[in-house]
Formats: structure tokens, sequence, C-alpha cells
């Protein structure tokens, strides 16, 4: 979802629980809507839209709740060790399995992942270990 995108949804969801109210800005709660909107806009690209739109739910449900309890409700910040974390992710691109790219890997011995007759080095080992003895 882009931040447009993530705006219309929570602007919908709030117009279903304030349906008196005529445009966002006359909601109860403006800052914890204008933190709630850059807390989703930095998720939006981790998670899928499907999840954006629980965690849409879930924001108003949380204000609807703090309204009945004469609270304000709290959107808790984007820690900046977590912005660094995904800034370097977005850099860096996807990370590759370990099994495809360790040569040292005992899964693919080192050859790309072709197969070996395995019994044959165990009775080598074998064989070895019993002339040691």
């Amino acid at each position: 979802m882009t931040a447009k995108e993530i705006k219309e949804a929570l602007a919908r969801a709030a117009r279903k629980a304030w349906p008196r109210v005529a445009k966002a800005s006359d909601l109860p709660f403006p800052d914890y809507w204008r933190n709630k909107v850059e807390w989703l806009t930095f998720h939006a690209p981790h998670i899928g839209d499907r999840m954006m739109r629980v965690l849409i739910e879930d924001a108003v449900r949380d204000a609807v709740l703090a309204e009945a309890a004469g609270k304000e409700p709290v959107c808790p910040p984007v820690p900046a060790s977590v912005k660094k974390i995904w800034e370097n992710h977005a850099l860096a691109g996807p990370a590759k399995p370990a099994s495809l790219t360790d040569s040292s890997n005992v899964a693919t011995r080192g050859d790309g992942g072709r197969d070996h007759d395995s019994t044959a080095s165990v009775r080598q080992q074998v064989m070895e270990q019993g002339r040691l003895l």
C-alpha cells in the first residue's frame, strides 16, 4: 500500500466509527492519526496489504476504545534502530540462503549441489581409521 492508499483506508475506517465527522481533520486525536499514518506508511513496504488492513482496523478500534475510556490513544514510534535495519535491507536487497552460496556447506559439498556417493566416502574413512588402529 502507498501512503495515499493508507490515508484513504484509514479515513474510511474512521468514518465508520465516527459517522458524523465530515472530514479527517475533525476526527478526535489528530496527533494520533498523523503518527499512525507515519507508522503504517513505514511498515507498509515490509508487510502485505491484508496485514495493513488489519493494522488499520486495529488503529481505529484502539482510538474508539481510548475515547470510550476518556484517554488518548498511543501510537508507538518506529525506533531509529528499526528504521536503520529496514533501510539497510532495502539497500542490500533480499538475502540469499547460505546453502546456495556457501561452498563449505555440507549439503552442497562445494560442488554446486551435485550428488555424491556418500557411502563410498564413509567406507574410505572407515578403512583409513582401521589402518590407524
